[in-house]
């Protein structure tokens, strides 16, 4: 009976291990490439989103 418990524990403590650091997949504006953000985000694709590469194109001159 022990061992049955540990193993619905060690089972159950992986999934939980295994949804932390869920992705969700957003689109450049300029490229159209994925861009990945924390699941638990606010953003979507009506966000104005751009990737590292073209992060540095649109930097506002100052």
């Amino acid at each position: 009976m022990k061992k049955i418990i540990v193993l619905v524990l060690a089972v159950s403590m992986l999934c939980f291990l295994g949804s932390c650091g869920e992705k969700k997949i957003l689109h450049c504006d300029s490229c159209n490439k994925e861009v990945e953000v924390d699941a638990s985000s606010n953003m979507d694709e009506d966000w104005t989103v751009f990737c590292s590469e073209c992060e540095p194109d649109v930097a506002l001159d100052e």
